[in-house]
């Protein structure tokens, strides 16, 4: 019982975090509409382009394609920050996977009430991201969570519980990371109604993504301009470095010529010896 609890606190979980989300996301594009701004200005096309490109992954995490465009940065990004997965964790995350595909299956689900199909369904689709994710601790859940909506928990090793306990703490520390956005206080006095304060909230908001954006950006510039000066002063010494081995060579040929000269004039058997150094 208290290990079908866990997983019944990660399905809960799961699911409060998708709510949060979205709720924050339709705060967010509805506070904007508040105050005129455009969450884009200031950034550069190259910036935009970056992260619309980033978004392209948390769409199918959301299921709110029309406000994804709108939200901001921290929002948005939720995939997970691993270390590096080794190869036995990214193999043991393909095992669980191929299990799970396999026991929601469509042909393997046919016995099951439309209910308990639909939810095997959505483990499923959530088991993709996790493949994706290479979340080792999500697929040990969704392969659990499967099992016991079959109502096959007894093929299920204890151990594999303790596992789980992995995801909800990173579920949790999500939610704590959407309650810490800057943008939060103003979220929730729109959601109690206090209009004006949301709008006050949100312009300090924004008033600070401009100051972060313009910091950004000076820097940025900064570190063009220190490319640049690089770059020149590497051509200036490459082309003195070009212009010293000209002079060293042409040095080099003046002294054999010089040695040539003075060997000539210390033989006597050269013409120059028979005539006292001239040859004229």
């Amino acid at each position: 019982m208290a290990n079908d609890n866990v997983i019944a606190r990660v399905t809960e979980a799961r699911a409060d975090l998708k709510k949060m989300r979205d709720m924050l996301g339709r705060c967010f594009a509805i506070l904007c509409s508040l105050t005129g701004w455009n969450p884009k200005e200031g950034m550069t096309d190259e910036e935009i382009a970056a992260e619309n490109q980033k978004q392209v992954d948390p769409i199918k995490r959301s299921g709110s394609k029309a406000l994804v465009k709108l939200m901001p940065d921290d929002l948005l990004n939720l995939k997970r920050a691993r270390e590096t997965v080794d190869a036995a964790t990214i193999e043991t995350c393909k095992m669980y996977a191929k299990k799970i595909a396999q026991l929601t299956h469509p042909d393997k689900i046919m016995r099951f009430s439309a209910k308990t199909k639909a939810e095997l369904l959505d483990v499923f689709h959530q088991s993709l991201i996790d493949l994706d994710d290479n979340n080792h601790a999500g697929l040990v859940y969704a392969y659990i969570h499967v099992r016991i909506l079959r109502g096959e928990s007894r093929h299920v090793a204890p151990e594999l519980y303790e596992i789980v306990e992995v995801e909800l703490e990173w579920l949790n520390s999500q939610v704590r990371h959407m309650l810490g956005l800057k943008f939060v206080p103003a979220a929730n006095a729109y959601c109690e109604g206090n209009i004006p304060a949301a709008k006050i909230l949100f312009m300090d908001y924004i008033s600070n993504v401009r100051a972060e954006r313009k910091a950004k950006a000076a820097i940025a510039a900064m570190r063009e301009e220190m490319e640049r000066a690089n770059a020149e002063r590497n051509e200036v010494n490459a082309s003195f470095e070009e212009l010293m081995e000209g002079a060293s060579i042409e040095l080099d040929k003046l002294n054999n010529d010089y040695r040539k000269l003075v060997c000539n004039a210390e033989d006597p058997e050269s013409e120059a010896g028979r005539t006292g150094g001239d040859v004229s």
